[in-house]
């Protein structure tokens, strides 16, 4: 038994190294899953003015206590930590525009790193970012006809067109400078309309955490589940919206 474990030992010992770290990987993996704390709703709040204060901290209690969410029914995340805009001298007249353009491939890459599966939902400053399909679901998907008529007046939108010229462009490192991207509240303007934001810049409950803009809107993460999606239409109830005329 001995000279079996020497000779294994001797020769195949990485073979054994590589298995021992594959269970030890799958043992950290499962203790992982198991311990992982169950998310009731979580939402990203992008550029929001109430960074470093308990603002964000606040409403996730007012809005557990008025659902009554037991510990057992899992956590509620508002995430308002993260910055994503250019300092305010570093933008003049002459720099603008090129500014801008920076500005809005930094939030779309922003967005992409750390929007990640237990995001349920994001708001952020709608007149700041260029958002695609990649990103939100369309809400002819999530919106049950009764929400659609509920919520319609808000809606804000992208051109699908639009979107594939910016992607030929992108892909073929051309310049995106001369593709209009039409006003996301006209989808009349537009040839192939999708509506995936809902705007909320009249949200009683959201004027401590956005108090510099009156450009708010929320989008439904891509592929959200339905259980995070209703959890997403009690926060939409939560936040108190005017009534849009």
């Amino acid at each position: 038994m001995k000279k079996k474990l020497e000779f294994y030992w001797k020769y195949h010992k990485g073979f054994l190294f590589i298995c021992a770290l594959g269970i030890v990987m799958l043992g950290l993996y499962i203790y992982n899953q198991v311990t992982a704390p169950i998310i009731y709703v979580s939402g990203f709040m992008l550029n929001a003015d109430s960074a470093g204060t308990t603002n964000a901290r606040d409403l996730e209690n007012a809005f557990i206590e008025k659902y009554g969410i037991a510990p057992s029914d899992g956590k509620v995340m508002f995430n308002d930590q993260y910055i994503c805009k250019p300092g305010d001298d570093s933008v003049s007249e002459e720099n603008y525009e090129s500014v801008k353009e920076m500005w809005l491939a930094k939030s779309r890459r922003t967005l992409d790193f750390v929007c990640g599966p237990r995001e349920d939902m994001i708001n952020l400053v709608y007149d700041t970012i260029v958002a695609d399909t990649t990103m939100f679901s369309d809400l002819r998907d999530v919106l049950s006809t009764k929400d659609m008529a509920k919520y319609e007046k808000n809606f804000l939108y992208i051109d699908y067109d639009v979107v594939q010229q910016l992607e030929k462009a992108f892909d073929k490192k051309q310049d995106t400078s001369e593709i209009a991207i039409p006003d996301c509240t006209k989808p009349e303007d537009m040839k192939e309309p999708i509506p995936i934001l809902i705007d909320i810049s009249s949200a009683e409950k959201l004027s401590s955490i956005y108090t510099s803009s009156d450009s708010i809107a929320l989008g439904f993460i891509e592929g959200i589940a339905a259980p995070c999606r209703n959890a997403v239409l009690e926060y939409l109830e939560f936040i108190e919206l005017k009534e849009a005329e």
